[in-house]
């Protein structure tokens, strides 16, 4: 599970502690509507490399070698 974590503290300390916890990202209030959307963006990237990485078959590198 991709977790987004969403606070209201803006201190360095408190998002490395969430991105060393597990957050695949922190976005602080008030919410930047673009800025939220970029962090779910983000998480499902995260969410669908690591299925396909479980699964042994990564289409953004199969993506990335049929360009070259």
């Amino acid at each position: 599970i991709a977790m987004i974590l969403l606070t209201g503290q803006s201190e360095v300390e408190s998002a490395v502690e969430a991105m060393r916890r597990g957050a695949c990202d922190y976005v602080t209030k008030p919410v930047n509507p673009a800025r939220l959307e970029s962090a779910i963006a983000l998480a499902e990237h995260t969410r669908r490399k690591a299925v396909a990485d479980e699964a042994g078959n990564d289409p953004y590198t199969a993506e990335v070698s049929s360009l070259q």
